[in-house]
């Protein structure tokens, strides 16, 4: 009984490691979680001409007191909160959140539309309001 179960088990030991070496190994994270929905919204905000900026887009960047390199940082790291977003709507309006170094929770609202063109709709600090008067 013995004898079986540890052939089994370097049985399974075995085709783990092989399933990594031809499969996992040098693999990118973001490509094996492409298919989940936070990836699959983000993707069009990640591509080369990302997403189209508002005019009031500077002033609202001073105003919130936000860099450029967290605006990235949000399209990059960014968690979609279904919670807060309206994809049922068209165009699809999606809640990205980002934690930044500060402990500052950034915020950005994209409008996604079915050819999946996307555009940046507010941007916002948790817990911080704005007063902008922005044109």
């Amino acid at each position: 009984m013995w004898r079986k179960l540890r052939v089994y088990f370097i049985g399974v030991g075995l085709g783990l490691i092989l399933t990594w070496a031809l499969f996992l190994r040098n693999r990118n994270s973001r490509d094996l979680l492409a298919w989940t929905p936070n990836e699959r919204v983000m993707a069009p905000l990640r591509a080369d001409d990302g997403y189209a900026k508002p005019n009031q887009y500077v002033c609202w960047l001073e105003c919130a007191e936000i860099t450029s390199l967290e605006m990235k940082q949000l399209v990059e790291k960014g968690k979609v909160d279904f919670g807060e977003s309206q994809p049922r709507q068209e165009p699809k309006i999606y809640h990205v959140e980002v934690l930044l170094e500060d402990d500052r929770e950034l915020w950005g609202k994209f409008a996604i539309a079915a050819d999946s063109s996307a555009a940046l709709t507010e941007i916002g600090i948790t817990n911080k309001p704005l007063n902008c008067n922005c044109p």
